[in-house]
């Protein structure tokens, strides 16, 4: 039943495997990981609802089950029930006063409702319990990079010690360094990422971002054109590449090009902007 249920989970086959969970469930009461895949598989079928309630279900047969009440906080964060998914995380912490996966999500629900200090305490104490968690960190050095707050690169570089090829840290990192202006850092973070992942047309769009801020237009050309060669239908690397042959001064190029960006995203404002400019 439960290799049914996921054959039928990754083919979208929402009910069908809802009904052979339910069952294995039937004939394996006492297995919390069932109520997991149902909840996982409800949630995905946007049954919401009912996903929050199987978790609850688990949590009262399973009462304490750190990983039931995680899940279930988790999901409540979701649908925006923060007083819930707070109230579950305290139960945990209630038990495990150091628990650092708990206060890793109480950081992330003070983050969704922008209530950036109690996040960024509760992210500090996440990883003074547990310096492996590298999300923690990610999300701290993002905090206060926001903040304009020099501590964040030594939160960036804490991450990076703990994980150095963690590619949503290298990008995390290197928009900090570019919204501070260390454009040319920046690249070289971005540069990292594509040792790991050649199809990251995030970084290459970041990376023909800097070079354009640096002036360095046909760089930024350069790299753009790999963003929507990996991307074929990525608005915003055909609209900055516009931008940036109008730079140049090549209308034509830049009109072909954010017609193109239009194409994909009809609501992409530079492309816009630079059809009316060159229309007029």
């Amino acid at each position: 039943l439960l290799q049914r249920a996921e054959y039928f989970y990754q083919n979208e086959a929402f009910n069908q495997a809802i009904d052979d969970l339910n069952k294995a469930i039937e004939l394996a009461p006492d297995n919390p990981s069932l109520y997991h895949i149902l909840a996982d598989v409800q949630m995905d079928a946007q049954q919401s609802f009912l996903a929050i309630k199987t978790l609850e279900d688990c949590a009262t047969k399973f009462p304490g089950r750190v990983q039931t009440l995680l899940k279930l906080s988790e999901f409540q964060l979701i649908t925006q029930q923060y007083e819930q998914s707070l109230a579950t995380v305290q139960k945990i912490l209630e038990k495990h006063p150091t628990h650092a996966e708990a206060f890793f999500m109480k950081g992330l629900i003070y983050k969704d409702q922008n209530k950036i200090q109690e996040a960024m305490e509760a992210f500090q104490t996440c990883v003074e319990n547990d310096a492996t968690i590298e999300d923690a960190w990610i999300n701290l050095g993002q905090l206060h990079s926001l903040n304009g707050s020099e501590l964040a690169n030594q939160y960036f570089e804490s991450a990076m010690g703990v994980s150095p090829n963690n590619t949503a840290l290298l990008m995390a990192y290197g928009n900090h360094l570019g919204r501070n202006g260390y454009l040319d850092k920046a690249i070289e973070t971005y540069k990292k990422i594509l040792l790991l992942d050649k199809q990251s047309e995030d970084a290459y769009y970041n990376i023909g971002l800097s070079y354009k801020l640096s002036n360095k237009l046909d760089s930024a050309i350069q790299f753009l054109t790999f963003a929507h060669e990996v991307s074929p239908t990525y608005s915003a690397a055909y609209a900055l590449k516009a931008e940036c042959y109008l730079l140049k001064n090549d209308e034509k190029s830049a009109l072909s090009l954010a017609r193109q960006a239009l194409s994909f995203n009809a609501q992409n404002q530079k492309a816009v902007d630079i059809v009316r400019q060159l229309e007029k």
